[in-house]
């Protein structure tokens, strides 16, 4: 009773700190996409329906790809053909089975924003069973499940996007990949793979997490009494989850699309993920969550400095994990918390189980008032960061939607910034939209094109007389 009393207190607080994280605004860039693509339904998803093959996907992105000013020209092409891969941004359709399921309610922004939340407070839960079956040990279970479910980047993003849940299924993948070390049970690793295949089916940065139970794999070879028979099942096992959830990945090699245009936004797109420097994101990050960096900081100290520590059997593929995912996402250059989704989740575990073996050698109320300490810095953390960072509504989206349906622009061609034809693609998709993405190309459009009205940088619409 005591364990379930404490972990109904840790989600009741981040239920606190989750509140009104979920605008009301129209669905933005990327969740207009994922939005459309849930709405092409479970087949066309399930084997990726129509799309590119791999043999069009290189010579259209060869052609034209690396050209800014081609831009909105392959926007316009893809977007026509109804590839539902770029719609759902090369990443799996995890996200989309979901979208598909909650999509009654898809009219009421807010609420299938809100229900998105279901994925960290499953992620907490397991982060609580999995640290006390490790440890046997509240305070260290508190402790984990407070700094992953606590932290402002899972508190606080509520938008639609994949990341909440691969958080989630690399949390599983590497809990269950230490119980494997805890109990010498290999049915602990085969859950491991099979978590790791639902993570491949969601992000396409999935191949950290591969490359980091590799790693675990060799170093536990014993304890797991690694054997040709273990790692062909172990592929068998991985192959075949993912061949059930997206078949499409290997039998269509969406997964190297994915990897194609990843490098491509690496090599060519500044500022893909926003217009923040590298010094600038890493500021913000530190600025928004001092107390959650200090801990992680703190941990790797201990990490380090008690190397007979047995948390390092437990803990050590989430190290390896949470570095190779920092120096991936080196790249992705913006003040947006739910891009430190992919690694701060588990950094925060390994955090929590390295301060916790240290302080598990005190006596029990010394424990438990240490893990309160570190449970009040989270809190703190993200409590002013809630209070700094309110969710507003996107108004000026409100207006433009408003006008195309007041001006009776339905149906017609419009001209508009690239960065607002998801939504209106997805509210109105009766209309024909070509998209610019700075003056020249809307000169450009203007003189060449046949359209019916305007929309300015400032989201102002001009009705063309024709």
């Amino acid at each position: 009773m005591k364990r379930v009393l404490v972990l109904a207190g840790i989600l009741v607080v981040f239920l606190f700190l989750a509140r009104d994280s979920a605008s009301s605004s129209p669905y933005g860039y990327d969740e207009a996409d994922y939005m459309f693509v849930a709405g092409r339904g479970l087949a066309a998803n399930y084997i990726d329906s129509p799309t590119q093959s791999i043999l069009e996907f290189a010579r259209v992105g060869l052609g034209r790809g690396r050209d800014s000013g081609s831009r909105g020209f392959l926007s316009e092409y893809i977007r026509s053909s109804g590839d539902v891969d770029f719609y759902r941004h090369w990443h799996g359709p995890l996200l989309a089975y979901w979208l598909m399921a909650i999509s009654p309610l898809a009219q009421d922004e807010q609420l299938t924003r809100t229900l998105g939340l279901i994925f960290p407070l499953l992620g907490m839960v397991l982060v609580y069973a999995g640290s006390l079956r490790l440890f046997a040990s509240i305070p260290i279970a508190a402790m984990a499940t407070a700094m992953y479910g606590w932290s402002h980047a899972v508190t606080r993003t509520s938008e639609l996007a994949p990341h909440q849940i691969f958080a989630v299924c690399c949390l599983a993948s590497l809990i269950a990949a230490a119980l494997v070390v805890k109990t010498g049970n290999r049915r602990y690793w085969y859950v491991s793979v099979i978590c790791a295949a639902l993570a491949f089916c969601t992000l396409e940065v999935s191949f950290v997490l591969i490359a980091a139970l590799l790693i675990f794999a060799w170093q536990e070879r014993h304890c797991l009494q690694l054997d040709f028979r273990l790692a062909a099942r172990t592929l068998l096992l991985f192959l075949g989850t993912v061949l059930v959830i997206h078949p499409a990945s290997i039998l269509k090699l969406t997964f190297v699309k994915a990897y194609a245009f990843m490098l491509y936004l690496a090599l060519f797109r500044k500022g893909a993920w926003g217009g923040t420097t590298f010094g600038e994101t890493w500021l913000l990050r530190l600025q928004n969550a001092p107390f959650e960096w200090l801990l992680i900081v703190a941990a790797l100290v201990l990490f380090f400095v008690d190397r007979r520590s047995q948390v390092h059997r437990y803990s050590r593929a989430f190290l390896y994990f949470a570095v190779l995912m920092i120096l991936i996402t080196l790249g992705v250059l913006t003040d947006e918390p739910r891009y430190l989704l992919p690694f701060l989740p588990v950094l925060a575990v390994f955090a929590a189980w390295t301060i916790g073996s240290w302080i598990q050698r005190w006596p029990a109320r010394r424990q438990a008032i240490a893990a309160l300490f570190v449970c009040a810095l989270m809190f703190a953390n993200t409590n002013l960061y809630v209070t700094r960072h309110p969710v507003t509504t996107n108004l000026r989206a409100v207006r433009l939607l408003t006008a195309v349906r007041q001006q009776h622009l339905e149906r017609s061609t419009i001209i508009l910034p690239q960065q607002e034809l998801p939504m209106v693609h997805y509210y109105h998709p009766q209309t024909k939209l070509k998209s610019y993405t700075d003056p020249d190309s809307l000169r450009s459009l203007t003189a060449s094109s046949d359209a019916q009205a305007i929309v300015y940088p400032d989201l102002r619409i001009e009705v063309l007389a024709h």
